[in-house]
């Protein structure tokens, strides 16, 4: 059982991302993930975010997450909303917080 958590914890830290939009004013941002797929996320941490960086962690997991900056070699804390959806989708999530 150990083993399984040690292997699928590698596996979903391995997560890669692009931010490719951000509202500051609300907190919210978006991650293209390398799957092609985008998460929406709560920034929840005080660090600086750009669209354009690039981030990594379990961006395909819901909830309370800690993702690592890799453009500003940083973690931050962030809460995934929505995960693996369409761009569409993210959108409309999104449109939730304007």
């Amino acid at each position: 059982m150990v083993s399984f958590l040690v292997s699928y914890h590698q596996k979903e830290m391995k997560m890669l991302g692009t931010i490719v939009y951000i509202n500051q004013r609300r907190g919210m941002f978006a991650v293209q993930l390398e799957t092609g797929a985008y998460s929406v996320c709560e920034h929840i941490d005080t660090c600086h975010l750009e669209v354009g960086q690039h981030v990594k962690g379990p961006l395909d997991f819901g909830g309370r997450q800690t993702l690592y900056n890799i453009d500003e070699q940083e973690q931050f804390e962030v809460s995934v909303e929505w995960t693996e959806v369409t761009l569409m989708a993210a959108r409309q999530a999104l449109a939730q917080f304007e």
